[in-house]
């Protein structure tokens, strides 16, 4: 059954699953950027052998932190959602795969979830409650009105004979 509400509470939900994913992704970013240092997480990176190091480590690193901060405020979201489908992919091929699926083994079931989570806010979009939609949200214009009301000349009886349903 649908209400009034459902648009309200679709938007809501997009707004603090945003918030929520967003804030997940600043503090992983920031742990690899700031807490355990660009120097830590590159020679982790080495360690995994993940190919060209200093780059993977310097976008994964910042990349989250960055994209993180564009998903708490609903700017460019369905971009920086497309990095960190991406930047899971990366995480769940060259780290976790191999682990199997559960995250206590080393697997990879919470990339798969962040994943899952970035590429749902790349399908539906932001939601109204974002800078993207204050800045490209479309606009009303004639193709947003309702239609033309039909005329009610189409739905009478001509001839005496009633009009049928198909």
């Amino acid at each position: 059954m649908s209400t009034k509400l459902d648009p309200f509470f679709r938007d809501a939900g997009l707004f603090i699953f945003r918030l929520v994913l967003g804030f997940l992704f600043v503090m992983h970013g920031w742990q690899n950027a700031v807490t355990k240092g660009w120097g830590s997480t590159r020679d982790s990176f080495a360690a995994m052998n993940i190919p060209a190091t200093d780059i993977a480590a310097t976008l994964a690193s910042w990349g989250e932190l960055i994209t993180g901060v564009l998903l708490i405020v609903g700017l460019l979201t369905r971009l920086s959602s497309l990095v960190l489908v991406i930047d899971m992919a990366g995480a769940f091929w060259f780290v976790h795969k191999d682990a199997g699926l559960w995250s206590s083994d080393g697997g990879y079931e919470y990339v798969l979830v962040l994943g899952a989570c970035a590429l749902l806010l790349l399908l539906t979009g932001p939601g109204v409650v974002s800078v993207d939609k204050l800045l490209f949200g479309r606009k009303k214009n004639s193709s947003d009105a309702p239609a033309a009301p039909v005329s009610s000349e189409i739905a009478q009886p001509r001839d005496g004979v009633e009009p049928t349903v198909a």
